[in-house]
């Protein structure tokens, strides 16, 4: 009895980490996510792509000069793809 040692065995599903997601909120307004700037509607299309969006993690890393009319954009958008775990960081400068 056991796995045989070719076998990988699967991690459970309540163990497996949440995916998670940085999106850069830059001082003109605009959202990059990967190295790619994006629209809030691509930003709510990828969330909602996401095999699991009401477990994805999103981190929100805005320049000191960000609004909180565009910081609240982006958590909308967020939102509207099912996402609820939502947090908010400061970017380093530089």
């Amino acid at each position: 009895t056991g796995t045989p040692p070719h076998v990988r065995q699967s991690t459970p599903a309540q163990a497996r980490p949440h995916p998670k997601l940085r999106v850069n909120l830059l001082s003109d307004g605009g959202i990059e996510v990967g190295g790619k700037t994006i629209t809030l509607a691509a930003l709510t299309a990828q969330l909602a792509a996401m095999p699991h969006p009401d477990k994805t993690q999103v981190t929100i890393a805005g320049a000191k000069s960000v609004s909180l009319q565009n910081l609240l954009g982006v958590m909308d958008a967020c939102r509207k793809a099912g996402v609820s775990d939502i947090n908010v960081a400061a970017r380093q400068a530089g």
